[in-house]
């Protein structure tokens, strides 16, 4: 009988190391996933902030190439109204010497103009290269 008793108590003392175990294994299994689940989580957020800080790059190109697009007309459209208005010269000749600009923000700027805010564009997205990097070590 005690020998009964002493088997079904080992029993017993198995079959509970073995459910501490499944436990501990059951519960690093959950940390595991939930440590994958917020590198995922990470990963997306970076990715997000990345396409947002292109966005906003692009978006501050459109609008300062607008503003010297507007500026350069405006420009010129006071340069000639000043040649017709003020110096009353001859308006075949303030045509030709101030021609009206595109002031739409599609316009063709002067070359050296559109080289800077394409530069400025270029430093603004290896800026989000950069900071997408230092995000994701």
């Amino acid at each position: 009988m005690r020998a009964d008793a002493q088997k079904l108590e080992d029993a017993r003392s198995t079959a509970a190391k073995r459910a501490e175990q499944e436990r501990l294994f059951a519960q690093q299994q959950e940390l595991e996933r939930r440590r994958v689940q917020a590198q995922a989580q990470a990963l997306l957020a970076a990715q997000a902030r990345y396409r947002t800080c292109l966005k906003d790059a692009d978006a501050a190109h459109a609008a300062s190439q607008a503003a010297q697009c507007k500026a350069s007309a405006d420009k010129v459209s006071a340069l000639r109204d000043n040649c017709l208005n003020t110096l009353k010269l001859p308006k075949a000749y303030c045509e030709s010497a101030y021609v009206i600009r595109d002031g739409s923000s599609g316009c063709t700027l002067p070359p050296v103009a559109a080289s800077t805010l394409d530069a400025d564009l270029e430093r603004a997205r290896n800026r989000c290269l950069q900071e997408s990097k230092a995000a994701a070590q």
